[in-house]
């Protein structure tokens, strides 16, 4: 269930989703929860889900610029097995054609940390 109004490509995009009980192969998500909103040209989103192994909560800026739509998540908290795996500084991203592409990344839980970067063709 949800609603989005606006156009990608103008200034105003607004946006809402939540769904329960969503099944992809072996993952099951319990329920989804994502807004999405504009202010002054950006848009601002944050992502919910919970399943029955982990639990991601993240938030973050973006806009269309370049036929691309790019930003950074601001914040990125994932819980699995009583561990919490958070990022340390703000990450950034692009989405084009279909691709998908993280920049440089690192991901902290206590003292251990998880760097990277992610490129996903689709």
């Amino acid at each position: 269930q949800g609603n989005a109004n606006g156009m990608l490509d103008k200034p105003y995009l607004t946006g809402s989703l939540t769904a329960n009980h969503l099944h992809y192969q072996n993952l099951e998500i319990k329920h989804l929860n994502t807004t999405l909103k504009t202010q002054n040209n950006r848009q601002y989103f944050t992502v919910k889900a919970n399943s029955k192994v982990l639990t991601l909560k993240t938030s973050g800026e973006g806009r269309w610029k370049n036929n691309m739509w790019q930003g950074k998540f601001t914040h990125f908290k994932l819980e699995k097995d009583k561990k919490t795996w958070q990022i340390l500084n703000p990450t950034f991203f692009q989405l084009f054609n279909k691709n998908y592409q993280l920049k440089q990344f690192c991901l902290t839980h206590q003292q251990y940390f998880a760097c990277g970067q992610l490129c996903i063709q689709f």
